[in-house]
């Protein structure tokens, strides 16, 4: 369980950067996005993610479904299920970008429980 800030700088030479989770693989070639990761139930994790800068091409391992997550959009791949359509979440503004301890804080003190509500109570369509 955690979350991870990454900043990617541009991939050549067909080099990748990934993360990857027991239900997801995440490729970026040069973006800022950030991923968490949230088990409500034993042995059953929830992947978050959603993009800063760039884009970031998510493979849900439960049934190969691919899609590519925008700047200013993000996806939930709930345990044992298909990944979401990338769309803007409210939680998501919070998060503290900022990686640079001369230019401020660069704790993030988001929790990723309100995303739940987010996902349940809000209408992005």
């Amino acid at each position: 369980m955690g979350s991870l800030f990454s900043k990617v700088q541009k991939q050549t030479n067909g080099r990748q950067f990934k993360v990857l989770t027991k239900s997801a693989a995440l490729g970026v070639r040069g973006t800022e996005f950030f991923t968490a990761i949230n088990e409500k139930k034993p042995g059953a994790a929830d992947v978050w993610m959603c993009v800063h800068e760039g884009s970031v091409f998510v493979n849900d391992l439960a049934d190969s479904k691919s899609v590519v997550v925008k700047k200013g959009e993000g996806v939930v791949i709930p345990a044992g299920k298909s990944v979401t359509t990338p769309k803007p979440y409210a939680w998501t503004k919070n998060l503290n970008w900022n990686m640079d301890p001369k230019a401020g804080k660069v704790l993030d003190e988001t929790f990723i429980e309100p995303a739940y509500d987010d996902l349940l109570d809000k209408n992005y369509d």
